[in-house]
Protein backbone atom coordinates (compact mmCIF):
# COMPACT_ATOMS: atom_id res chain seq x y z
CA UNK A 1 0.00 0.00 0.00
CA UNK A 2 1.50 3.86 -1.41
CA UNK A 3 2.09 5.82 1.80
CA UNK A 4 -0.46 8.26 -0.02
CA UNK A 5 -2.90 5.25 -0.05
CA UNK A 6 -2.08 5.07 3.83
CA UNK A 7 -3.05 8.44 4.41
CA UNK A 8 -6.03 8.61 2.83
CA UNK A 9 -7.50 5.38 4.87
CA UNK A 10 -6.61 7.09 8.15
CA UNK A 11 -8.54 10.19 7.26
CA UNK A 12 -11.00 8.56 5.86
CA UNK A 13 -11.10 7.13 8.94
CA UNK A 14 -10.88 9.59 11.58
CA UNK A 15 -13.68 11.30 9.52
CA UNK A 16 -16.12 8.61 9.85
CA UNK A 17 -14.83 8.25 13.70
CA UNK A 18 -16.25 12.29 13.91
CA UNK A 19 -19.43 11.54 11.76
CA UNK A 20 -20.06 8.57 14.22
CA UNK A 21 -19.47 10.31 17.53
CA UNK A 22 -20.99 13.72 15.94
CA UNK A 23 -17.66 15.42 16.23
CA UNK A 24 -18.15 16.00 20.20
CA UNK A 25 -14.65 13.33 21.56
CA UNK A 26 -12.36 15.22 18.54
CA UNK A 27 -13.16 18.80 18.91
CA UNK A 28 -11.64 17.98 22.52
CA UNK A 29 -8.21 18.13 20.01
CA UNK A 30 -7.49 14.75 19.70
CA UNK A 31 -5.18 14.19 16.52
CA UNK A 32 -5.42 12.12 13.59
CA UNK A 33 -1.99 9.93 14.95
CA UNK A 34 -3.64 9.86 18.37
CA UNK A 35 -6.54 8.08 16.46
CA UNK A 36 -4.26 5.82 14.77
CA UNK A 37 -2.14 5.15 17.86
CA UNK A 38 -5.16 3.98 19.54
CA UNK A 39 -6.44 1.40 16.65
CA UNK A 40 -2.91 0.31 16.36
CA UNK A 41 -3.07 -0.68 19.86
CA UNK A 42 -6.34 -2.16 20.00
CA UNK A 43 -5.08 -4.10 17.26
CA UNK A 44 -1.67 -5.06 19.32
CA UNK A 45 -3.96 -6.36 22.15
CA UNK A 46 -6.22 -8.61 20.30
CA UNK A 47 -3.26 -10.18 18.55
CA UNK A 48 -1.29 -10.77 21.52
CA UNK A 49 -4.39 -11.80 23.97
CA UNK A 50 -4.40 -15.01 25.47
CA UNK A 51 -8.14 -15.32 24.49
CA UNK A 52 -9.53 -18.50 23.47
CA UNK A 53 -11.42 -18.13 20.06
CA UNK A 54 -14.59 -19.80 18.80
CA UNK A 55 -14.93 -20.32 15.06
CA UNK A 56 -17.55 -22.52 12.94
CA UNK A 57 -16.22 -23.99 10.00
CA UNK A 58 -18.24 -26.13 7.38
CA UNK A 59 -17.48 -29.21 5.46
CA UNK A 60 -19.48 -28.90 2.28
CA UNK A 61 -20.04 -32.02 -0.09
CA UNK A 62 -21.47 -32.88 -2.77
CA UNK A 63 -21.71 -36.43 -4.76
CA UNK A 64 -20.57 -36.76 -8.30
CA UNK A 65 -20.62 -40.36 -9.49
CA UNK A 66 -20.85 -41.85 -6.51
CA UNK A 67 -17.87 -40.36 -5.02
CA UNK A 68 -18.29 -38.38 -2.21
CA UNK A 69 -16.33 -34.44 -2.55
CA UNK A 70 -15.43 -32.30 -0.14
CA UNK A 71 -14.85 -28.32 -0.88
CA UNK A 72 -11.80 -26.75 0.16
CA UNK A 73 -10.37 -23.35 0.02
CA UNK A 74 -6.52 -22.79 -0.47
CA UNK A 75 -5.52 -19.96 1.81
CA UNK A 76 -3.34 -17.19 0.69
CA UNK A 77 -2.66 -14.11 2.79
CA UNK A 78 -1.14 -13.46 6.14
CA UNK A 79 -2.41 -16.31 7.98
CA UNK A 80 -1.55 -20.11 6.74
CA UNK A 81 -0.91 -19.44 3.35
CA UNK A 82 -0.91 -22.81 1.00
CA UNK A 83 -3.18 -24.52 3.64
CA UNK A 84 -6.28 -25.60 2.59
CA UNK A 85 -9.26 -25.21 4.63
CA UNK A 86 -13.17 -25.14 4.78
CA UNK A 87 -15.13 -22.04 4.76
CA UNK A 88 -15.48 -20.35 8.23
CA UNK A 89 -14.86 -18.21 10.63
CA UNK A 90 -15.83 -16.28 13.90
CA UNK A 91 -19.33 -15.78 14.83
CA UNK A 92 -20.69 -12.09 14.79
CA UNK A 93 -22.00 -11.14 18.60
CA UNK A 94 -25.17 -12.84 19.12
CA UNK A 95 -24.92 -15.47 16.16
CA UNK A 96 -25.58 -19.22 16.45
CA UNK A 97 -22.84 -21.38 14.96
CA UNK A 98 -25.36 -22.26 12.52
CA UNK A 99 -25.73 -19.18 10.99
CA UNK A 100 -22.36 -18.18 11.44
CA UNK A 101 -21.32 -21.31 9.45
CA UNK A 102 -24.23 -20.25 6.55
CA UNK A 103 -23.02 -16.34 6.55
CA UNK A 104 -19.47 -17.59 6.88
CA UNK A 105 -19.61 -19.68 3.77
CA UNK A 106 -21.76 -17.54 2.14
CA UNK A 107 -19.27 -14.36 2.34
CA UNK A 108 -15.82 -16.64 1.33
CA UNK A 109 -17.44 -18.77 -1.46
CA UNK A 110 -20.99 -17.59 -2.97
CA UNK A 111 -23.17 -21.05 -1.57
CA UNK A 112 -25.97 -20.90 0.32
CA UNK A 113 -26.33 -23.99 2.63
CA UNK A 114 -29.48 -26.10 3.44
CA UNK A 115 -29.36 -28.25 6.60
CA UNK A 116 -26.21 -28.45 8.73
CA UNK A 117 -25.65 -31.26 11.03
CA UNK A 118 -22.86 -31.12 13.61
CA UNK A 119 -19.78 -33.36 13.25
CA UNK A 120 -17.39 -32.17 16.29
CA UNK A 121 -15.08 -29.32 17.02
CA UNK A 122 -11.38 -28.81 15.91
CA UNK A 123 -8.96 -27.68 18.85
CA UNK A 124 -6.25 -25.09 17.44
CA UNK A 125 -2.89 -23.66 18.95
CA UNK A 126 -0.96 -21.52 17.10
CA UNK A 127 1.84 -20.95 19.24
CA UNK A 128 3.90 -18.76 16.64
CA UNK A 129 0.89 -16.29 15.98
CA UNK A 130 -0.26 -16.42 19.62
CA UNK A 131 -3.97 -17.58 18.18
CA UNK A 132 -5.85 -20.81 20.34
CA UNK A 133 -8.72 -21.68 18.20
CA UNK A 134 -11.98 -24.26 18.90
CA UNK A 135 -13.60 -24.51 15.97
CA UNK A 136 -17.15 -25.89 15.90
CA UNK A 137 -17.62 -28.09 12.46
CA UNK A 138 -20.69 -29.11 10.91
CA UNK A 139 -21.66 -30.93 7.84
CA UNK A 140 -23.87 -30.10 4.88
CA UNK A 141 -25.39 -32.20 2.55
CA UNK A 142 -27.43 -29.62 0.51
CA UNK A 143 -26.42 -26.41 -0.99
CA UNK A 144 -27.53 -23.88 -4.12
CA UNK A 145 -24.78 -21.96 -5.96
CA UNK A 146 -21.37 -22.78 -7.55
CA UNK A 147 -18.33 -21.89 -5.41
CA UNK A 148 -16.53 -18.68 -6.10
CA UNK A 149 -13.71 -16.77 -4.21
CA UNK A 150 -15.28 -14.10 -2.79
CA UNK A 151 -12.56 -13.00 -0.45
CA UNK A 152 -9.61 -12.86 -2.55
CA UNK A 153 -7.20 -11.84 0.21
CA UNK A 154 -7.75 -15.21 2.33
CA UNK A 155 -8.42 -17.58 -0.63
CA UNK A 156 -7.00 -18.09 -3.84
CA UNK A 157 -9.35 -21.09 -4.75
CA UNK A 158 -12.12 -23.51 -4.20
CA UNK A 159 -12.38 -26.45 -5.24
CA UNK A 160 -13.98 -30.31 -5.27
CA UNK A 161 -11.84 -33.19 -3.66
CA UNK A 162 -12.66 -36.98 -3.23
CA UNK A 163 -12.35 -37.85 0.41
CA UNK A 164 -10.60 -40.38 -0.85
CA UNK A 165 -7.69 -38.02 -2.52
CA UNK A 166 -7.22 -34.81 -0.32
CA UNK A 167 -4.53 -32.05 -1.18
CA UNK A 168 -1.73 -31.22 1.32
CA UNK A 169 -1.40 -29.35 4.22
CA UNK A 170 -4.84 -29.75 5.17
CA UNK A 171 -5.93 -27.28 8.21
CA UNK A 172 -4.13 -28.49 11.24
CA UNK A 173 -7.00 -31.17 12.74
CA UNK A 174 -9.22 -31.61 10.11
CA UNK A 175 -8.45 -34.71 8.68
CA UNK A 176 -10.31 -36.03 12.08
CA UNK A 177 -13.27 -34.15 10.91
CA UNK A 178 -13.20 -34.79 7.38
CA UNK A 179 -13.11 -38.25 8.06
CA UNK A 180 -15.72 -38.33 10.66
CA UNK A 181 -17.78 -36.32 7.39
CA UNK A 182 -16.86 -39.00 4.96
CA UNK A 183 -17.93 -42.12 7.42
CA UNK A 184 -21.25 -40.01 8.47
CA UNK A 185 -21.94 -40.06 4.36
CA UNK A 186 -21.33 -43.34 3.91
CA UNK A 187 -24.03 -46.00 3.32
Amino acid sequence: MAEDDIIQYWKDFHRKISDALNCKYLETGVTLEAVKNMVEQNEFLVRNSQVVRTGVATVVTRQKNNIWEVLLGKRCGTFRPGVFALPGGKPDFGESPEDTAKRETFEECGLELGALTQVGWINNYFPNDNQHWCTICYLCKYFTGKPSVKELDKFKNWDWYSFNDLPSPLWKGLDVILKRSHNILKP
